[in-house]
């Protein structure tokens, strides 16, 4: 692929993990799913072929013609088979997909209807990778498939009209685009695949239909563009670090059918000022809403059982989050320099509080902490849970003094705060 422009690496450089270093700090995650596999796989033997004709378009490399003279020439295709259902080996031909740009020398590609007496029925995977001289692209009713990479790297591409026939938009289909600025997703797409709009910072609105029901991994990382989106009521799956990045978000809804918030959805969104979480969601991953900075307003369900590592990192505006009685694992780092907090309640059921959980918390004055509680601290780093809080004067301990010191505490577990009173139920530990 060609090289893409140092727009894309400046906004995949405004993105991070939770290293528990600092707000200011980052480094983007490396993130794996699973690519689809081919289709056209299971068919028979493909035929390729390429249009002869080398007539050349006459516009510039900054204009985008609103008529083109024609359907593009020059392009290659890939003839494909669909089984008749008559046997295992029996096959005909069902269309011809885009495979490359071939000879093709148009900047604003008009991809035809048909090719050789035969529907064109698909962009075929890569057919268009690197293409970084592209401005726009016009695709016919014929198409149903935009396939894996189809267009990743398109870095000249500032508009592309997809049809509704469309049902199926690939991984990485549009990744890095980053001339983008608006997309409408075909009513027949239910699913928006993994990295599939990746890095497309140059996006400010994108409408999403309402069949989709999943939205995959990575699909609008480093979208910084962004100012607003609305997920559909009938979304039930948002994959790891799919809104990483899109820091010009200040709102977001997440649907009722959603049942998790996973590793680092929204890490970096750092115009991201409230966020409603349904009461479907059992669980937040880690690094969900880290380093989310503008967050004020949040309200964890009733149901969240799980709150991951460093789920709520450097969320700096944060004043008052309540923890719900059913949460029974905190993460390390889960509240690391929330410097906005003052006052903590953990609920009863959570056993350990992790290495830096509420590290950090410059402003945090009071704690008050379960009798289910054994270990503060992180065995194998021995890093302080409480460590930098430098204002924390009170816990108050749901048990007897007696409980507090069987409770095992690492050696850092209050390094570096006040001077801590510990209220007990039979009296007070200084």
């Amino acid at each position: 692929m060609k090289k893409i422009r140092i727009i894309a690496l400046l906004l995949a450089a405004l993105t991070m993990t939770v290293a528990f270093t600092g707000c200011g700090e980052s480094a983007a995650p490396e993130t794996d799913f699973d690519s689809s596999v081919d289709s056209a796989q299971t068919f028979a033997p493909t035929e390729t072929s390429t249009e002869t004709s080398t007539e050349t378009s006459t516009e510039t490399p900054t204009e985008i013609p609103t008529e083109p003279a024609g359907d593009s020439e020059g392009l290659e295709f890939t003839l494909r088979y669909a089984a008749t259902g008559n046997g295992a080996t029996d096959y005909e031909a069902s269309g011809y997909e885009v495979a490359g740009i071939g000879t093709c020398t148009d900047k604003h590609i008009v991809i035809p209807s048909e090719f050789e007496d035969l529907p064109v029925i698909g962009i075929g995977n890569n057919a268009f990778d690197g293409c970084d001289a592209l401005t726009a692209v016009t695709i016919p009713d014929s198409v149903t498939s935009i396939g894996d990479r189809a267009f990743r790297g398109c870095s000249g591409l500032t508009r592309i009209m997809i049809p509704d026939s469309v049902t199926n938009i690939g991984y990485d289909a549009f990744f890095e685009c980053i001339s983008l600025t608006s997309m409408t997703i075909p009513n027949g797409i239910t699913t928006i695949n993994g990295a599939a709009f990746y890095n497309c910072g140059g996006l400010t609105s994108i409408t999403i239909p309402d069949g989709v029901t999943s939205i995959g991994n990575d699909a609008f990382y480093g979208c910084g563009g962004l100012t607003s989106i609305t997920i559909p009521d009938g979304v039930t799956s948002i994959g790891a670090y799919a809104f990483q990045g899109c820091f010009g978000l200040t709102s977001m809804t997440i649907p009722d059918g959603v049942t998790s918030i996973g590793d680092g959805t929204f890490e970096g969104c750092f115009g991201l000022t409230s966020m409603t979480i349904p009461d479907s969601v059992t669980s937040i991953g880690s690094a969900a809403f880290s380093r989310c900075s503008a967050l004020t307003d949040v309200t964890i369900p009733d149901g969240v059982t799980i709150i991951g590592a460093g789920a709520f990192f450097c969320c700096e505006s944060l004043t008052s989050i309540t923890i719900p009685d059913g949460v029974t694992i905190i993460g390390a780092g889960a509240f690391s320099q929330c410097s906005g907090l003052t006052d903590i309640t953990i609920p009863d059921g959570v056993t350990e509080l992790h290495d830096r959980t509420f590290s950090d918390c410059k402003n945090l004055t009071r704690v008050t902490i379960p009798g289910s509680v054994r270990i503060i601290g992180d065995r194998a780093s021995g890093d302080g849970t409480f460590e930098g809080c430098e204002k924390l004067a009170s816990i108050f301990f749901d048990g007897t003094m007696d409980a507090w010191k069987r409770i095992t505490k690492m050696e850092r577990w209050a390094k570096n705060t006040g001077n801590i009173i510990i209220y007990c139920t039979d009296g007070t530990i200084s």
